[in-house]
């Protein structure tokens, strides 16, 4: 059976956003069903950080005792202001085109007029 404990950690600031972080340590047993097996225990841990005016995880560290690695996944360079409205602009050399027919797989989806048909190559 694998233990968990998890810790509040509190709140930090991280690329100038306010977080409330929780540490979650995941203990698993030597031998363990479930796919996992060892002849030792195995201890994994996860630092995670999230925004709540952001709706986001803003960090997440995990690692593991017995592999003596450490991952990291960030948000970084968070900007609080509008997009660039370039970036929602349609360019200019946009064409809208009708398919005549899509593959998917062996089989060819026929034209809109007649809807919901497959034909066999």
């Amino acid at each position: 059976m694998v233990g968990i404990q998890i810790k509040e950690l509190g709140h930090r600031t991280i690329e100038g956003v306010d977080a409330e972080g929780v540490l979650e340590r995941r203990a698993v047993p030597a031998n363990a069903s479930g796919g996992v097996t060892s002849p030792k225990e195995i201890i994994s841990e996860a630092e995670t950080w999230c925004s709540e005016e952001l709706g986001a995880m803003i960090l997440r560290i995990t690692s593991t005792e017995d592999a003596g690695k450490t991952r990291r996944v960030a948000i970084v360079n968070i900007r609080r202001e509008n997009p660039d409205e370039v970036l929602f602009q349609i360019p200019s050399n946009y064409k809208v085109a009708e398919a005549k027919s899509l593959f998917i797989g062996d089989s060819t989806v026929v034209p809109p007029e007649q809807p919901g048909r497959l034909r066999k190559p």
